[in-house]
């Protein structure tokens, strides 16, 4: 016998509703029994490995920036600028080159450098408490992709949640923000599956804005703006989103090109892979199989 029309509907609300709470009950518990990591003072910093300082950099890098203006902090080394300016927590690390993130990251890390400089904190305990606040991203990060996957079989749901665990927690209890900018392409990858072009538009640009990776967002930006402007007349386009995202690249362009110069004669520039052959030719091995096992199980690509 067929289930009633509003029987089935009442199901698929109660599971998706429980599917919803077992989400935010697994984030939470992860956040709470991960917190205890910085917090057990394992290194002196607060990170899961010693080295790691980018979590404490950044609010030194906005207190700077704040003094000398943003555009000196991109062509001049850290350690020229910070020259007479007294901070409550100073870094030593990293004072020969310049900032190389998008400045949205100054907005990101603006409250901790309040915190740093108005609430007296020994160095540890302000380590501590800038991981607590980098591990609430990479777990908002966790509950969006949990989100995001509901639907998928359960197999492939629960391998990669596990998989971007692992890699969102360790990139924040290292000091890394990505889960804040990660977070973006997830919401935007969601809002393009819901039909709404417009605000995957937006989510893209305020990833742009907090890290020049999202870069490899751009596929999804084109995406979505090739629905948000398909069969509709120019004056009709969303002109207030779209001129928000030409700034936002014009921005992220603008900073780089200031930043580049200087950080390529630093630790800052990362070897390209395209100098080791065999990293390519695996790079390339492995996206065209998971291209083929995607198509072979999709039964071929839906457009």
């Amino acid at each position: 016998m067929e289930t009633p029309l509003v029987l089935r509907a009442t199901r698929t609300g109660f599971f998706a509703r429980h599917a919803t709470a077992r989400w935010r009950v697994l984030t939470l518990l992860s956040l709470a029994l991960l917190s205890a990591i910085p917090l057990s003072g394992v290194t002196s910093l607060g990170t899961l490995q010693p080295g790691y300082t980018d979590h404490v950099r950044h609010p030194y890098v906005v207190w700077v920036g704040l003094h000398r203006g943003i555009e000196a902090l991109y062509t001049t080394s850290l350690g020229e600028l910070r020259e007479g300016i007294s901070y409550r927590q100073p870094l030593d690390h990293w004072l020969d080159v310049p900032y190389v993130y998008p400045p949205g990251t100054l907005v990101l890390f603006l409250p901790l450098t309040l915190v740093g400089q108005w609430v007296p904190l020994s160095h540890q305990a302000f380590g501590q408490v800038c991981l607590l606040y980098l591990l609430l991203f990479a777990h908002v990060a966790l509950y969006a992709v949990l989100r995001l996957l509901d639907g998928l079989p359960a197999g492939g749901r629960w391998a990669v949640g596990s998989l971007c665990w692992l890699v969102l927690m360790r990139l924040a209890l290292n000091g890394q923000y990505d889960g804040a900018w990660l977070v973006c392409g997830v919401l935007a990858l969601g809002a393009l599956a819901k039909e709404r072009p417009v605000t995957a538009l937006r989510w893209v640009a305020l990833a742009a804005l907090l890290h020049y990776r999202a870069f490899i967002l751009a596929a999804v930006g084109v995406v979505a703006l090739a629905q948000v402007v398909r069969g509709r007349p120019v004056r009709e386009w969303p002109w207030a989103t779209l001129l928000g995202v030409a700034a936002v690249g014009i921005v992220c362009v603008r900073t780089f090109l200031w930043m580049a110069p200087l950080a390529a004669q630093t630790d800052a520039a990362t070897p390209s892979i395209l100098g080791e052959p065999r990293t390519v030719a695996l790079v390339l091995g492995l996206s065209v199989a998971a291209f083929v096992l995607a198509w072979r199980g999709a039964g071929g690509l839906v457009a």
